[in-house]
């Protein structure tokens, strides 16, 4: 943990701005897996088990009899909140030379370093939801659509969408709201003539080529879709730039968006505190190490090597709280 010491100036701006530059990068991993704080970095917390919820029970007794009685099964997982944290150094030489070519290397670097560390968070997201062994694609659990999504002639999203929310229903007693899919998943749904022969009859909806998110998720029967488009660097570091797709072109996952709620102070929307309700994904995290929030953003001095280490921190863990609230799709390109 760094040690503040009158070396050391505060930048909470800093990490404001870290937030804003992100934006500009489309992460979604807050609107799929919002924050929820916890007291401690590690625990275990109790969950009702699903089949004993949704048994049929027999209530129909005597007059003279007792009532009938039900067992209800509960269950308990754990968490832990890993430390994920990096430093990106600044000499005060290279700070001179950047600064009199008119470059302010404390804001970027400050943004370069957060960026990494959310891309991180991203990255690790994607290998979440979009993975075929927690979500294999047959069954209950996803699907590998007949015809790609792709293929704007024939394809049959729509239905594709209700075998989803079917399954996931089935299983839980809700239906799915949210749908997340990759740019190039958005677009090719935008253009199945399944989708457009449904909405050509009303008001044009179509922005930039492609319908508006809203219109697409009311076609689908969803409150919203969410769409990733975050890239990386493949390439080695030092090497010419290969941009990949952080979230695989391939998929897309149907499933229980985290509820929001309006905060009364601020007027923002934010994702309820409540983790009980049905949802398939949280970001536990944990801020007492001395961190100015979630995740904080701050520059380090070393004086014997005269450079400051920008320096971000977190604690998280993705946590899938019950995959039976979320459906995966595959072939869809």
């Amino acid at each position: 943990m760094a040690i503040y010491t009158s070396n050391v100036t505060l930048r909470r701006d800093a990490g404001l701005s870290v937030m804003q530059f992100a934006l500009s990068q489309n992460f979604v991993a807050q609107l799929v897996a919002p924050d929820l704080p916890m007291e401690t970095r590690a625990g275990t917390y109790k969950k009702m088990v699903a089949r004993t919820i949704s048994q049929l029970a027999e209530t129909k007794a005597s007059n003279q009899g007792g009532p009938k009685k039900i067992q209800l099964e509960i269950d308990q997982d754990n968490y832990f909140c890993d430390k994920h944290w990096l430093d990106l150094p600044l000499s005060d030489t290279e700070r001179a030379e950047l600064a009199a070519g008119g470059f302010d290397p404390y804001a970027k670097f400050a943004r370069v370093c957060a960026q990494a560390l959310m891309l991180r968070e991203e990255y690790d997201l994607a290998a979440t939801l979009f993975n075929t062994t927690t979500f294999p694609l047959s069954g209950t659990t996803g699907l590998s659509v007949s015809v790609p999504w792709a293929t704007s002639a024939t394809a049959t999203p729509i239905e594709d969408i209700a075998a989803g929310t079917a399954a996931i229903n089935k299983k839980t007693g809700v239906n799915p709201d949210t749908l997340l899919v990759t740019q190039s998943g958005a677009a090719a749904l935008s253009r199945c003539a399944q989708i457009t022969d449904r909405i050509k009859y009303i008001a044009p909806v179509v922005q930039n080529g492609v319908l508006a998110n809203p219109a697409l998720a009311a076609v689908l029967g969803l409150k919203q879709i969410i769409v990733a488009s975050a890239v990386y660097n493949i390439a080695d570091q030092g090497q010419t730039m290969s941009g990949g797709y952080v979230w695989n072109t391939d998929n897309a996952m149907l499933f229980c968006s985290t509820p929001m709620q309006r905060n009364p102070e601020t007027g923002m929307l934010e994702a309820a505190v409540d983790a009980q309700t049905p949802q398939l994904i949280r970001t536990l995290t944990w801020s007492e190490e001395g961190l100015g929030g979630p995740m904080d953003a701050y520059p380090v001095r070393d004086e014997e090597e005269e450079s400051t280490n920008f320096r971000t921190k977190r604690f998280r863990h993705q946590k899938v709280s019950d995959s039976n609230f979320g459906f995966l799709f595959g072939n869809l390109d």
